[in-house]
């Protein structure tokens, strides 16, 4: 991301990925976006970089494709879009 922002805190700085299919079946388990009355796509997001503290137990890494239990903070830095989630909001790795 060159000439990149500072973040002050634990964060995971993310690009929105692809949009996701309407379902997705990876080891048993099925992920489905739900676009009707009250329910919003499940969004992926790439994770572009991390300013975790040491102690901080995070089991992702950069590039990997990830859902979120949050909007996230957006942040438009020189015409791109980052999203930036707490660590505990990111959910699971989708592969």
């Amino acid at each position: 991301m060159g000439n990149d922002f500072e973040v002050n805190g634990d964060f995971v700085i993310c690009s929105k990925a692809e949009e996701q299919k309407t379902s997705v079946s990876k080891n048993g388990f099925v992920l489905v976006n739900k676009t009707e009355d009250g329910f919003q796509k499940l969004n992926k997001y790439r994770v572009e970089r991390l300013t975790l503290k040491d102690s901080v137990d995070f089991p992702f890494a950069i590039g990997d494709i990830v859902i979120v239990a949050s909007s996230g903070t957006v942040v438009n830095w020189k015409g791109n879009k980052r999203w930036l989630f707490r660590p505990e909001h990111v959910l699971a790795k989708i592969s």
